[in-house]
């Protein structure tokens, strides 16, 4: 196998790694989302501020958020590397 055929296997295994270890993260990140919901009453809708809900807004968008970063980036260095 060439230079370029190892790199490129490295590339791939190091976005898998980072996929990988990313997802995990998520399921530590819900149990926080999940607790600042709780401080924030969030799920109630009685005497609730404008500055509450938009917080709320901002905790509850975290999870997706993150995925999607974790997707983006590990595709991002695979596309790089590839240069498809």
């Amino acid at each position: 196998m060439n230079k370029n055929g190892q790199t490129t296997m490295l590339a791939i295994l190091f976005g898998i790694f980072i996929f990988l270890t990313g997802i995990v993260i998520v399921n530590f990140l819900t149990d926080d989302v999940d607790t600042a919901r709780n401080s924030l009453e969030c799920s109630t809708n009685q005497n609730i501020t404008d500055g509450t809900r938009l917080t709320c807004l901002f905790v509850d968008i975290t999870v997706p958020y993150f995925i999607i970063l974790i997707i983006s980036l590990a595709g991002g260095l695979l596309m790089r590397r590839l240069r498809i």
